[in-house]
């Protein structure tokens, strides 16, 4: 069982927009290599993300999620991530279905006749398929893994969601070439080539950056444990390229669902389905397990068919007294050459 807290931080009052986020997303990657090993992930995500807090809350402005996930033995590193991730879109979605809800019962009168009714409730389906929208392009700034505050294996997260990546999302569908993102002064790809495997193993997810021209790129982290304890150096290469090639697998699936999200959360069952974990009375768990339910069917439907996709790093983390063996691959998706 994973455990997950998490809190929202109320987005600040000037908008975070893409070259922001692309810079934010530098500076996550130095601050794991600078981090490693000082405090706990609570501390040091929180740091990072301290920033960003302000005290704004309108429609259009960013909404920025941290979230927490532990392990029971710190070999689960690629689920703790999947589930930190789906427990931050049920916190965002819940934050902004009581938004958009609020907005829009103003219009409603407040008697309890049949029909009044029904638009509540319409109103209310509608509210999360608006909501919905929000999790487009919802991107990790900030990764990290260590002990937490509870002395157990621990991960956390930060990620943004906002108006410019659901823009974003539906541009790089129809015309990536449109879209220009001032470069930061540190290429991210010569960052992620100069850190250890040590430091690569605490990322996780999808980061939006920049090349050179300024035109978007996007970059994911999969990682997958080698299971075999053997001896025999023939075997463990075969089972190192197995645990490679599932490593690549699960990055390409993360930009493939990045890049489908337009039409993902547009899907009428789908908000349906968000509905009910953002406003029915079922556990938090239960609300997790739900949401990792649809991630999962998500993962089904989406299929990895792109191109403008190549691996920009493979590393390899040895095993330790308490984990086995890490292969992680780092994926590039271009959409312009």
């Amino acid at each position: 069982m994973v455990a997950v807290g998490l809190w929202l931080i109320p987005p600040p009052l000037s908008a975070i927009g893409l070259e922001q986020i692309a810079q934010l997303g530098v500076d996550g990657l130095k601050s794991t290599a600078q981090e490693a090993g000082a405090s706990t992930v609570e501390s040091q995500i929180d740091k990072f993300c301290k920033p960003l807090r302000g005290a704004g809350n309108m429609v259009s402005k960013p909404i920025v999620a941290v979230a927490l996930s532990e392990t029971s033995n710190g070999t689960e590193w690629q689920r703790a991530y999947e589930t930190a991730f789906n427990r931050s879109k049920i916190e965002i979605l819940k934050f902004r279905t009581n938004q958009i809800k609020a907005s829009n019962q103003d219009s409603l009168q407040s008697d309890t006749t049949n029909g009044q009714t029904e638009m509540k409730s319409q109103a209310t389906i509608e509210s999360a398929s608006q909501a919905a929208a929000s999790l487009v392009g919802l991107t990790v700034v900030a990764s990290s893994v260590g002990t937490g505050e509870n002395n157990q294996p621990s991960l956390g997260l930060c990620v943004i969601a906002n108006r410019d990546l659901q823009d974003l999302i539906a541009k790089l569908a129809r015309s990536p070439a449109e879209i220009k993102i001032n470069p930061p002064a540190i290429s991210p790809l010569d960052i992620v080539d100069s850190q250890t495997p040590q430091n690569l193993s605490k990322q996780f997810g999808i980061r939006l950056f920049s090349d050179p021209a300024g035109h978007p790129i996007i970059i994911a982290f999969g990682q997958a444990a080698v299971s075999y304890k053997g001896t025999s150096e023939p075997i463990r290469a075969k089972f190192r390229q197995v645990s490679a090639t599932r490593a690549e697998a699960i990055a390409d699936q993360q930009i493939a669902e990045y890049l489908a999200g337009e039409a993902i959360y547009s899907d009428q069952l789908l908000s349906s389905q968000l509905n009910e974990i953002s406003t029915g009375d079922s556990s938090e768990t239960q609300k997790t397990d739900t949401i990792n339910k649809i991630a999962s069917d998500l993962s089904s439907r989406v299929k990895v068919n792109l191109t403008g996709l190549s691996t920009v790093r493979r590393w390899t983390l040895p095993a330790s007294k308490n984990a086995p063996e890490m292969i992680g691959i780092v994926r590039l998706w271009q959409p312009i050459e």
